[in-house]
């Protein structure tokens, strides 16, 4: 039975140490060692090497604490999966980091270790603080090449649920934190804001709205239902006004990949997947 897969990517900003450094280290420790507390969970790397080609594959699995599922047919009914005290249900994420380019290639997996997460472990895993990274989404040539050489933002409108914004993202500073607690305080399932500005006021639009964007780019990424729509409308080179979708152009590749003989992703099919996704891009990312 196949399942489809969904493939981003992101661009790596080395603000302080360099990434394979970091995963070198991670692949020198113990497994037992691998862990880090990210929000409510723990996270670890199961899984980590360089690959002859160069390409570091990591699978991240994210331990989920609480209930679990059960397993039952169509003629029988639910009954529990039995688990030993010490363990837990835990849901995987494979990556590939490309270091010729700097780009990490990500499985997007709904329960497990998302884009902001990783980040974080990545950010914390060494206790002397010596790596800092920032993963920024990646979008189609046209889109990005227009939104890094934009004058000012013009407009921005964004939707989004705010049922699914927690104490986390207000802690992150999540921009217009005051609209969306009044959409959770009134249980708004959807929130949607259109802000422009006159030419003479460009500049002042932009400062505001790089943090709203940066802020919901990310969020988009770590929960797809929380953000439905985040477009931006901006001054180019040639002073038109241009709108661009920062999710419809986001990079994306879906696969459909067997289920093993025990209902999981086998790792090795997720990471030929990324490997693919990442060869289709790679002239992107020069």
């Amino acid at each position: 039975m196949p399942e489809t897969m969904k493939v981003h990517a992101f661009g790596v900003n080395e603000q302080q140490g360099n990434m394979v450094d970091l995963l070198t280290e991670i692949s020198n420790t113990p497994l037992e060692n691998r862990h880090r507390g990210v929000g409510a969970r723990e996270v670890r790397v199961e899984h980590i090497e360089r690959q002859d080609n160069g390409l570091w594959a990591i699978d991240f699995g994210s331990f989920r604490g609480g209930s679990g599922p059960g397993k039952a047919s169509l003629e029988t009914p639910i009954e529990g999966i039995n688990i030993n005290d010490d363990q837990d249900f835990v849901e995987e994420t494979a990556c590939l980091f490309d270091p010729n380019s700097n780009h990490l290639i990500v499985q997007y997996n709904h329960y497990g270790a998302k884009i902001g997460a990783i980040q974080e472990f990545f950010n914390t895993f060494n206790n002397q603080g010596n790596f800092y990274f920032d993963f920024i989404p990646a979008y189609d040539a046209d889109t990005e090449q227009k939104f890094e050489n934009r004058q000012a933002n013009r407009r921005i409108k964004f939707a989004i649920d705010p049922r699914m914004f927690d104490e986390g993202d207000f802690q992150r500073g999540t921009p217009l934190a005051s609209a969306i607690k009044m959409g959770q305080d009134t249980n708004s399932a959807r929130l949607e804001l259109n802000i422009s500005v006159s030419r003479a006021r460009t500049s002042r639009l932009s400062q505001l709205t790089d943090g709203i964007l940066a802020s919901l780019k990310r969020k988009a990424e770590d929960d797809p239902d929380a953000v439905s729509k985040l477009e931006v409308g901006i001054e180019g080179l040639d002073g038109r006004l241009q709108v661009l979708d920062l999710i419809g152009q986001r990079l994306l590749r879906t696969f459909d990949i067997e289920l093993g003989n025990d209902r999981r992703l086998p790792r090795a099919n997720r990471y030929q997947a990324l490997e693919v996704a990442l060869a289709g891009w790679r002239n992107r990312f020069v």
